[in-house]
């Protein structure tokens, strides 16, 4: 199954490629590990908040580029 990511600005759906999945897959990861390393879970949530938000960004940066 295909994975989507809403894009909020625009209002619709964009389809990530494998190659994205795995990027994001592995900074998802990345941040785990420090989460469970600094243990402080109101900072733990907002960083994680932080960090989806930049990922978010980051899909929406490289879709511009590669369709342009």
């Amino acid at each position: 199954m295909p994975f989507f990511l809403a894009d909020i600005q625009k209002g619709r759906r964009c389809l990530l490629s494998r190659w994205l999945r795995q990027v994001i897959e592995r900074k998802k990861q990345v941040l785990i590990q420090k989460l469970l390393l600094w243990g402080h879970e109101e900072k733990q949530e907002a960083l994680m908040h932080y960090t989806i938000h930049e990922l978010e960004n980051e899909v929406l940066y490289l879709k511009e580029r590669k369709q342009k």
